[in-house]
């Protein structure tokens, strides 16, 4: 092969230094007009001369087939895959719509400044309107029983403990255990009050325990009774003139309902028991 290109090479020299700087206009017209009546040879008829050798050209063929293969590869994972070509196209998904739960509740009420918040729904079939409230007391009552001479209506406690001396509004407090039993123990033991029908209840969704409680009006023991340490005025929810229904549950903290008026009320007992049941504390 190396004579070969030497042979070559001493050809061309020869020929180089014979050759005229620039061939007459007739060699010129003389190849155009062969050329224009030679047919033409097939692109790929044949190897290009460094690959007719048969090492190169299978080397040629290894390197095209590799090629081919990543080529169909490529197209293959664009093809499969979210947007590639032909590929499906993925529409965004859009966030499911919320909807209301069955515990949504029209008409509810908040309890404001509240210490222990709540929410309620006012029972319909009478028109309430509301007493004192604040931080610890939060009453509802209802207008009409008031104007007709017999009170009605609910008030809710938040209550930091009871009182070593409950008939002493400068008493010192006293602890009370966490349950709602215990306020119901506590009650017991005021002077001057008889706790009885004591029975478990429910709040909204919390157990409670109630009873009836009632205030001696003869021969009192206290001239009023001071049965909590947040008192808001003289009894503090507990007359001496009727009986009330006292309500204790304990969600984190003590809680009391007195509902005053269900005996002098008809129709209020059933009211009031649907407004207790409408009570939820925050968590």
């Amino acid at each position: 092969m190396n004579a070969n290109r030497s042979l070559e090479r001493r050809i061309a020299d020869y020929y180089s230094a014979q050759a005229p700087y620039r061939a007459p206009d007739r060699v010129l017209a003389s190849a155009l007009t062969t050329i224009e009546h030679t047919n033409q040879r097939q692109l790929l008829g044949r190897l290009p001369a460094p690959l007719q050798s048969p090492i190169a050209a299978a080397q040629f063929a290894l390197v095209a087939g590799f090629v081919i293969v990543v080529t169909l590869a490529g197209l293959a994972i664009l093809s499969a895959s979210p947007g590639g070509i032909g590929g499906p196209q993925v529409s965004p998904v859009a966030s499911p719509t919320p909807t209301l739960t069955a515990t949504a509740r029209p008409n509810e009420e908040g309890s404001g400044n509240f210490v222990a918040p709540f929410t309620y729904v006012l029972p319909p079939g009478a028109e309430f309107d509301y007493g004192t409230r604040n931080s610890t007391y939060f009453e509802i009552r209802i207008p009409a029983a008031a104007e007709a001479g017999h009170p009605a209506g609910i008030i809710v406690q938040a209550i930091g403990g009871g009182r070593v001396d409950p008939c002493d509004e400068e008493s010192a407090p006293l602890s009370i255990a966490s349950g709602a039993q215990a306020v119901i123990d506590y009650l017991s033991t005021v002077p001057d009050l008889t706790v009885t029908a004591e029975s478990a209840a429910t709040v909204g969704d919390l157990p409670a325990v109630q009873a009836r409680v009632t205030a001696a009006t003869e021969s009192p023991t206290c001239q009023d009774i001071w049965p909590w340490v947040e008192a808001t005025e003289a009894f503090s929810a507990i007359p001496r003139d009727t009986v009330v229904r006292v309500v204790a549950l304990d969600p984190g903290r003590h809680v009391v309902f007195t509902i005053f008026g269900e005996d002098e009320n008809p129709g209020w007992t059933e009211m009031a028991e649907e407004l207790l049941d409408s009570f939820h504390f925050a968590s």
